[in-house]
């Protein structure tokens, strides 16, 4: 065993005061090994590399790698060491930042893996000891799919000022596949990412990033799954327009069967059919309470609906051409609406605005 340093632990015992030094202690290489073989996972797919575990909350870890080893598109597979695989695909790879070469991906289990304990990389310096771990691409020494591989070096160099993150240079020999890697220092914490070789012979630089640099960099934004929730069908023809209630409890369609669908959102079924253009519906808007309904068509006009009864409330004509677009004010006192022709340019192209709040009475708008 290598003795790393010491610190002054305080014991307080009656009146006597003893000062007792807790000396961390350096593990051996092997011991540092079986570290490194828990949270490194195997990544394949349209590029070949390796990543780390570095961190869980519930079922969902997170693993850290390098950005050139997810950054073509296509589906990735995450194997831990117990031979376990999970599928990412790209869409699910976030990219800490465009100066740096590290990216993030997720994965689901209900599997118990250790995860990193994460060092600080600042207080790592030239001629330390260091270890790097990673799974090797076939070559002349590796014969199967890949191949785990684990070695230790020293940190040779470090660079105040790098392309794309890389600010050490160290000695482990480190082969393809393993980009992605973990790189830790003796107590087995990872202390930075192997990612590249330089080798114009006789030299031969390899190279790693400092961990610092993932834990102070922000976290990227979270990307939002869709999921697709329902599919609303019943009508034989292609819709032109939708649109919420502001309560979010139904759903209005506009056809170019002339007609105005209404939908319970919860549910997917059809509630009502209101009809009274003689063309296509081409755009539509609930009012700020939902109480009313306004439908644009193709036959140019505006129609205004209850949109609880479906009884149809009023008509508005103004416009030479078909409605393509309508909208409430926020107080829905006013609405406005946009007229086009779909294949003349010189047509009506105006915005109306109607002061709808004088055709009802006061609470059909609030």
């Amino acid at each position: 065993m290598k003795f790393a340093y010491g610190l002054p632990v305080i014991l307080l015992a009656a009146t006597n005061v003893m000062v007792v030094h807790q000396v961390a202690v350096a593990l051996e290489p092997p011991q540092v090994n079986a570290i490194a073989k828990k949270i490194t996972v195997r990544i394949s797919g349209p590029e070949a590399g390796t990543g780390v575990m570095v961190k869980k909350e519930g079922n969902n870890y997170t693993v850290l790698t390098n950005w050139h080893v997810v950054d073509t598109p296509g589906t990735y597979i995450i194997q831990t060491q117990n031979g376990r695989r999970y599928r990412i695909n790209y869409s699910e790879v976030t990219r800490l930042s465009e100066e740096v070469d590290l990216a993030v991906v997720e994965f689901q289990s209900k599997q118990n893996y250790e995860t990193a304990k994460i060092g600080n990389s600042d207080k790592v310096t030239e001629g330390t000891t260091v270890h790097a771990a990673g799974w090797v691409t076939p070559d002349r020494v590796c014969l199967e799919p890949r191949c785990y591989n684990f070695s230790t070096g020293n940190l040779i160099g470090i660079r105040n000022r790098s392309k794309d993150g890389y600010g050490w240079i160290y000695s482990n020999e480190v082969r393809r596949g393993m980009s992605g890697g973990p790189v830790l220092d003796e107590e087995g914490r990872l202390v930075g990412i192997n990612g590249r070789a330089k080798t114009s012979p006789p030299f031969r630089d390899f190279l790693a990033i400092p961990i610092n640099i993932y834990v102070n960099t922000p976290p990227p934004l979270t990307k939002i799954q869709f999921t697709l929730a329902k599919t609303l069908s019943g009508d034989t023809t292609s819709f032109n327009s939708v649109a919420f209630s502001p309560d979010g409890r139904t759903l209005a369609s506009g056809s170019w069967d002339n007609s105005i669908k209404i939908w319970d959102a919860a549910t997917g079924k059809q509630l009502k059919t209101l009809t009274g253009h003689s063309k296509s519906v081409s755009s539509i808007a609930f009012s700020p309470n939902g109480r009313t309904l306004a439908s644009g068509s193709w036959d140019n006009s505006i129609k205004i609906w209850d949109a609880a009864t479906g009884k149809q409330l009023k008509t508005l004509t103004g416009h030479s051409e078909w409605v393509s677009s309508i909208a409430f004010s926020p107080n829905g006192r006013t609405l406005a609406s946009g007229g086009m022709h779909p294949f003349d340019l010189s047509g009506d192209n105006s915005i109306k605005i109607w002061d709808v709040a004088s055709l009802f009475p006061t609470d059909k708008l609030r």
